[in-house]
């Protein structure tokens, strides 16, 4: 029997499939489309490809239980997305790697804004060990701007918040990241 769907069927058309006639072929379309993309953006979050395997499938069990709450205000990719990340801290809330909770309650002095050229100066390796010490939001829109390219516009549609809130939370991610680079590596200088 011939698959009724391939790629060139819409997310909606698979969408609608699956909420009027529970089609498990176009579910195992939707699955084959956005598997790669939801495991890289676990893997992103948790750095353990067991792991990540493991929430990719729990997102996209709660993707199944979830798809009548879709309404398209948003693009579809744009909701999966907003769901696999909450999966995701979840886990880390869970886990208890968000045990650096007093930075989200610590005052941040008045410091300049940090610039762009300032965060690339800093190592790869450095950065990996200053990421895994600030707050899962922070590292997660400082990934989506950084690491995935997103412009500000697409990170505050993904996370359902304004661009002018979406470039404080940048800036006091930035800022949370210079402040302990800074204390543990000394000033950074470009390389």
């Amino acid at each position: 029997m011939p698959a009724r769907f391939n790629k060139k069927t819409s997310d909606e058309a698979l969408l609608k499939e699956i909420l009027t006639h529970h089609s498990e072929e176009a579910f195992r379309e939707l699955h084959r489309r956005y598997f790669s993309k939801v495991y890289y953006q676990c893997l992103s979050y948790v750095k353990d490809q067991a792991i990540a395997e493991d929430l990719s499938q729990e997102a996209f069990i709660k993707l199944y239980d979830r798809l009548s709450r879709f309404h398209g205000k948003s693009s579809f990719s744009t909701w999966l997305y907003s769901l696999v990340r909450n999966v995701c801290l979840d886990y880390l809330r869970k886990a208890g790697k968000s045990a650096t909770q007093s930075m989200d309650d610590y005052q941040l002095p008045d410091m300049p804004e940090v610039e762009d050229d300032e965060l690339l100066a800093i190592k790869v390796e450095e950065l990996a060990v200053i990421l895994e010490q600030i707050p899962p939001d922070d590292k997660a829109i400082l990934i989506m701007k950084y690491a995935h390219d997103w412009q500000i516009d697409e990170i505050a549609e993904h996370l359902g918040a304004s661009e002018s809130a979406i470039k404080m939370r940048l800036k006091r991610a930035k800022q949370k990241v210079k402040l302990l680079y800074e204390k543990q590596f000394g000033i950074p200088h470009p390389v």
